[in-house]
């Protein structure tokens, strides 16, 4: 494909190629393949050129499905999660955000954007709001003392900002 002209790769052509290379690299791969060939038509067509983007008539699931892995760590595997922690080359803020993270047991998109008015350190729970949630319903995340520690740390941090953990 890579001597093909713009106009001439088709939907057929693409799913040929995704086909082929999910056999070579797998699955994951293939499905890369669609997206990056989406994203250069839609560079193309926000350049003003007049095409079709083949990549959109390709539902990602008509290349590879996956299967949702739902896994628990043990408690040996966070406390040694928890300990590696302490010996990662980043930012402290950024360790104890992962440390919150791993012991609430929230998503990291759920925790993108936490704000100080979410969290009710009295009652030692975050309360999620709607918009921020898959299920689009508020979620109340329970947090033990060793969580709740975490951003009691980052308000005498960050206590000027809006944001629990400002980006930097």
């Amino acid at each position: 494909m890579s001597k093909l002209k713009l106009g001439e790769v088709t939907p057929q052509r693409l799913k040929h190629l995704c086909d082929e290379v999910k056999e070579k690299r797998g699955p994951a791969v293939a499905v890369h393949v669609r997206e990056v060939v989406l994203l250069v038509f839609r560079h193309a067509q926000g350049s003003r050129l007049d095409m079709s983007n083949p990549a959109e008539s390709i539902r990602t699931s008509a290349i590879a499905t996956f299967e949702p892995r739902e896994r628990a760590l043990s408690p040996s595997e966070v406390r040694a999660v928890l300990t590696a922690l302490d010996h990662v080359a980043a930012a402290p803020t950024l360790r104890s955000a992962v440390k919150f993270v791993l012991l609430t047991g929230v998503c990291k998109s759920e925790f993108i954007d936490p704000t100080w008015k979410e969290i009710d350190f009295a009652a030692a729970r975050w309360t999620i709001p709607a918009e921020r949630m898959k299920t689009g319903k508020a979620h109340i995340v329970p947090l033990s003392d060793q969580a709740l520690d975490i951003p009691t740390a980052f308000r005498t941090m960050f206590g000027v900002s809006r944001y629990l953990h400002p980006g930097r």
